[in-house]
């Protein structure tokens, strides 16, 4: 599970990157798009990081010490 963490920041952290380097270049368009593809991906990854967590918390509150 771990991994698959680091493999989605990297992939964040290129795609970021990527739209910057873009855009000093000069292609706006094509930069800006990847931008807004990393912004979203960002938004989801940070949204999902929170969604697991509170899942996991509902999970132990119900099964209490079982776990």
């Amino acid at each position: 599970m771990r991994s698959m963490l680091v493999i989605r920041g990297l992939m964040l952290g290129l795609s970021a990157t990527l739209a910057i380097v873009l855009i000093l270049r000069g292609n706006v368009v094509i930069g800006g798009l990847i931008g807004a593809l990393a912004a979203t991906r960002a938004v989801m990854f940070v949204t999902m990081t929170r969604r697991r967590r509170a899942f996991r918390q509902r999970i132990r509150r119900r099964m209490g010490n079982r776990l």
